[in-house]
């Protein structure tokens, strides 16, 4: 499955020569380990790409003040090309070096005439109350549609609006283009399993059959697409609790839910308490939900192990 990645997610805040950041990193090799490709519009390289620039051109800025001011204070300074010093990075080159391959895609003329269709007439996937006419994530939305349906599923991993609200979900599910906000849930898309999602699914495990068993749609195997938000609190003895919204695909239609999942007050119960229920684009009526199910709350080691175990880390470290 191919992966599109927007600008915000790729976003770097500062010279890439100096490194990428480790979640970029991570994610990418992350997903490519997956077996996705990674997918960068002509657009946003080359926004990025004139970040890179601007970044470049401060640093050259900085040796050229650091340069003239040791000049008026009398110190001799050595003759420098600033040029050489701080070169302009090219950033599919340097992710090659780490081993993470980018696909560049080139938008169509067709691209750009429907951007500056949705664009002019408010058209969804953006607002209809939108106040700029933005075509270049428009731009991006109909690469993403277009690879999706090329190749029969792709995923969008873009925190803006246009690109990630409802107003573009049934476009997106007609062509089967999955969206992430996040690198978490944009793992959770790829069947890699994020920390977040890890241990949302293991709350949900003991709760998933009652769930069902109360009238939610849910798939008959535990299956999610997407966690956010999530709070996680481990007791002393281990005993692992939280809440945490999160997605899935069932029977009716997508369907969503915030959920917190804590002990009962009796033992070898578990309390679910869902909140802002929204099945297939709709919210549920009622849009909440409790219920008590049989079973036992996973479990972390207990905290004195845990204390111990970073207490051996940090003695290795020093």
């Amino acid at each position: 499955m191919r992966v599109i990645l927007n600008s915000d997610v790729m976003h770097l805040t500062g010279l890439a020569s100096r490194g990428i950041p480790p979640h970029i990193e991570a994610f990418c090799k992350d997903a490519i380990e997956s077996g996705a490709k990674l997918v960068l519009p002509r657009t946003v390289l080359l926004e990025l790409q004139r970040f890179q620039s601007e970044y470049a051109e401060q640093r050259r800025n900085e040796l050229r003040k650091a340069s003239k001011l040791m000049t008026d204070y009398g110190v001799a300074v050595p003759i420098h090309d600033v040029e050489n010093l701080v070169k302009n990075v090219d950033l599919i080159e340097l992710f090659g070096l780490m081993g993470i391959n980018l696909e560049v895609v080139d938008p169509l003329l067709e691209d750009y005439q429907d951007a500056e269709r949705r664009a002019s007439l408010h058209l969804s996937p953006q607002s209809a109350s939108a106040k700029a006419d933005e075509m270049r994530d428009l731009v991006i939305w109909n690469v993403a549609i277009r690879i999706a349906e090329r190749d029969g599923k792709a995923l969008l991993v873009s925190r803006d609006e246009v690109h990630s609200h409802d107003r573009g979900a049934d476009e997106a599910a007609a062509v089967g283009l999955l969206r992430a906000s996040t690198f978490d849930d944009a793992l959770v898309h790829l069947g890699r399993a994020s920390p977040v999602g890890t241990l949302a699914i293991r709350l949900l495990a003991p709760v998933w059959e009652t769930l069902r068993q109360a009238g939610l749609p849910l798939p008959e195997q535990l299956a999610i697409s997407r966690v956010a938000e999530g709070t996680f609190v481990s007791e002393p003895i281990g005993r692992l609790s939280g809440s945490f919204r999160f997605s899935a695909v069932g029977s009716s239609g997508p369907i969503s839910a915030k959920a917190s999942i804590r002990p009962y007050e009796l033992e070898g119960h578990i309390e679910v308490t869902l909140r802002n229920i929204v099945i297939a684009g709709k919210p549920r009526d009622p849009d909440s939900l409790q219920v008590v199910a049989r079973g036992d709350l996973p479990s972390t080691p207990p905290i004195d192990e845990r204390i111990a175990a970073l207490r051996e880390l940090v003695g290795k470290k020093t």
